[in-house]
């Protein structure tokens, strides 16, 4: 045989046995591996996500009713507290913003027993001017109940005068919408869940 004719034969040999290209069917099987792995990470990191003690805390905190206590040392007294924040935030114009307002149930040694909401803002009730809230709980009708404020002249903060009527309505309802006058925003709207409140009589609650 030909030097060239070898020549010829080495080189197709050669070509058959040479290695496959990295740069095509290699890769592509690489990329769907990644891909897989990443979908993977993302689904356990949601998986994680949603299940965090954190979250679930803040959820538990948001719906639904959280009971304190504030135990005055000297005295050996115990004020007892169940607070629910309110389904949307109000907005206010400056200087006060957005802000959740409160709906607290107290017992207190030196107060006695009151309901009141406070949020950020100037509340315009006033006893002595026989000034009213509008109230719905559930279904019902549309009801006006006495309101006053703070001995200290706190504004941001409106108390329901007759407090063991409204407890016993509060006990009885699912849902409470009320309605009250803000400093220069007009009939603010508060919307509550108030079902599951562990409160008995006035002096007696009952949350855990």
């Amino acid at each position: 045989m030909s030097r060239p004719l070898i020549l010829l034969v080495g080189l197709a040999v050669a070509g058959c046995e040479a290695p496959p290209n990295r740069n095509s069917a290699v890769p592509s099987a690489e990329a769907e591996t990644t891909s897989a792995d990443a979908d993977n990470a993302l689904s356990a990191a949601d998986a994680l996500a949603n299940n965090s003690p954190g979250t679930a805390s803040a959820a538990i905190s948001r719906t639904g009713w959280s009971y304190s206590e504030k135990k005055d040392e000297m005295r050996g007294n115990v004020a007892r507290f169940a607070r629910l924040s309110a389904l949307e935030p109000i907005s206010l114009d400056f200087p006060y913003g957005e802000s959740t307002p409160e709906l607290v149930i107290r017992q207190d040694p030196k107060y006695g027993f009151d309901i009141y909401i406070t949020a950020n803002g100037q509340f315009l009730c006033r006893s002595y001017d026989n000034d009213t809230i509008s109230v719905k709980f559930d279904n019902g009708g549309i009801e006006q109940w006495a309101c006053g404020d703070a001995e200290g002249g706190s504004s941001d903060i409106i108390f329901v005068v007759n407090a063991e009527g409204f407890l016993a309505k509060l006990r009885k309802a699912k849902r409470m919408i009320v309605e009250a006058d803000m400093y220069q925003a007009g009939r603010q709207q508060m919307k509550f869940e108030v079902s599951g409140l562990k409160w008995g009589k006035a002096s007696e609650p009952s949350g855990d």
